[in-house]
């Protein structure tokens, strides 16, 4: 009872943005009870009414548009640690790379920091079952189901020469979406999503920034699918003057009034620059619209997605519950959220079908009220080189250990991901310094002015971290077009 309630409390203040066209749902009754009729009279055998209803009403979001969508309560609570900013675990983050369970990040002060885990361990079991061959979803999810919160690793570590034992409480774990910097005078602060803590992780940036005596800002929103439609609202209230509009809602259902939303931010305004591209959606052309619009910065990159609707998450009971309350109360309802408060409270797991989230309207901004599939066009439209991986994901080599032909290490992993990207013949990167690496290693070496041998040795590494250092600072052409707008 008591996870149904937070649940429910949660979803009446989730707004997320997104979404296509609007619903217009019409259902023959007498085409579908004539196909009931049938299989009445015919059918011998038993049929379960209530797995039936269930199948329908989950089925009819097949044919809506891409955002909304049937969730049972588990799949609620995957979507909900996602925008919530923290979930419960043990605070890393794992890639299935050759067939095995590699940790490719540990959050600092978590409970695997606390207990000695590192990135390129590779996770061999989890409460005494194998992980091989199985993905990284799978066992994140044997992870949050161990029982009584309590996690039992075996861990292969390189170097060492017998597996690893821990035994691991989880805890809650906030993940922070806001990742920042200073590039010599100018702020700069990539988010990666609008979950319910990003306001308050880049009011803290802002303030430290204005410590720096920073005033020149880049918000990267590049790659950002959007997420809370109020953490838009207060990042848009950050960086706009004060009564600039930032957003207005339109809804569909015509007893919910239109909203706007304008700044009410007296501080000290930034000099900004935005940076988009085709993956900025929903929350991302919330404010980057609304700054453009009110000439409070300019955007640079690709144009953006094109996502302008709002959804909402509604508890929709099951046809038992459903009865249950009518006979009770004499009026028939499906959205949990029309029952009376003290209903609502009492609700049980078994009450529920599940959770549907819905598009319900439109957000429009102050010169942009054809956002939806058509996207927002930059001041500035400037194209990156495209790669095969994005080498914001490849990590430096540790210079710890130095990998020979046949070897195993994740350091071969980005070594290859990282070749790829300069252009050298590689097969799908893995964690094996196979023949076809071995030689490219070595062209790589002698390219760079090395004895060409084809070990991964420390000198080389570090040759490789200073070629991930100069793509990260000037193969991101957007990034520069905005560090040179800054320092006109």
């Amino acid at each position: 009872m008591k996870k149904i309630t937070s649940f429910i409390m949660m979803a009446c203040i989730f707004i997320q943005v997104g979404g296509h066209s609007y619903a217009n749902l019409k259902v023959d009754y007498d085409y579908i009870n004539s196909f009931v009729d049938m299989i009445n009279k015919n059918y011998e055998g038993y049929y379960d009414n209530e797995s039936l209803n269930s199948n329908i009403v989950k089925n009819m979001f097949n044919y809506m548009d891409d955002y909304s969508k049937f969730y049972t309560n588990e799949e609620l609570q995957y979507l909900m640690d996602s925008l919530n900013g923290t979930y419960k675990g043990l605070g890393i983050v794992m890639e299935s790379i050759n067939d095995k369970i590699i940790i490719v990040d540990v959050i600092k002060n978590s409970p695997a920091e606390k207990n000695g885990l590192k990135y390129g361990d590779e996770i061999l079991k989890v409460n005494g079952t194998d992980t091989f061959k199985k993905s990284a979803y799978d066992v994140t999810k044997e992870i949050k189901e161990s029982e009584g919160d309590i996690v039992n690793l075996v861990i292969k570590r390189e170097n060492v020469k017998s597996d690893l034992n821990h035994s691991i409480t989880m805890e809650s774990i906030e993940v922070n979406p806001v990742n920042y910097k200073i590039i010599g005078n100018i702020g700069y602060i990539k988010l990666d999503l609008f979950s319910s803590n990003s306001a308050d992780n880049i009011l803290k940036v802002i303030n430290y920034f204005r410590k720096k005596e920073i005033n020149k800002l880049i918000l990267d929103l590049r790659n950002n699918p959007g997420g809370e439609l109020d953490q838009a609202i207060k990042i848009g209230e950050l960086l706009l003057p004060k009564s600039k509009l930032i957003a207005k809602v339109n809804y569909y259902n015509v007893d919910e009034q239109d909203e706007s939303f304008y700044s009410e931010n007296e501080s000290k305004d930034f000099e900004k620059v935005i940076l988009v591209n085709g993956m900025s959606a929903s929350a991302s052309e919330i404010v980057a619209s609304s700054i453009k619009d009110n000439q409070a910065g300019v955007l640079v990159g690709d144009k953006t997605f094109g996502k302008a609707k709002v959804q909402k998450i509604f508890p929709v009971l099951n046809s038992n519950s459903q009865k249950k309350y009518f006979d009770a109360m004499n009026y028939r309802v499906v959205n949990a959220f029309d029952l009376p408060e003290d209903v609502i409270s009492k609700l049980k797991d078994e009450d529920l079908l599940g959770w549907v989230k819905l598009t319900i309207g439109q957000y429009e901004t102050l010169k942009n009220s054809k956002i939806d599939e058509n996207g927002i066009t930059p001041d500035y439209l400037v194209e990156n080189k495209e790669f095969e991986y994005d080498y914001g994901l490849i990590e430096k080599l540790r210079k710890n250990v130095k990998p020979k032909l046949n070897q195993m290490s994740v350091d071969v992993y980005n070594c290859e991901k990282l070749l790829k990207v300069l252009g050298y013949s590689v097969d799908q990167p893995d964690l094996i310094l196979d023949k076809k690496t071995f030689n490219s290693i070595k062209q790589f070496q002698r390219d760079n002015g090395l004895y060409g041998y084809g070990v991964l040795d420390f000198s080389t590494q570090e040759i490789f971290n200073k070629k991930l250092d100069n793509i990260l600072v000037n193969y991101d052409n957007q990034l520069m077009k905005a560090i040179e707008l800054l320092k006109k």
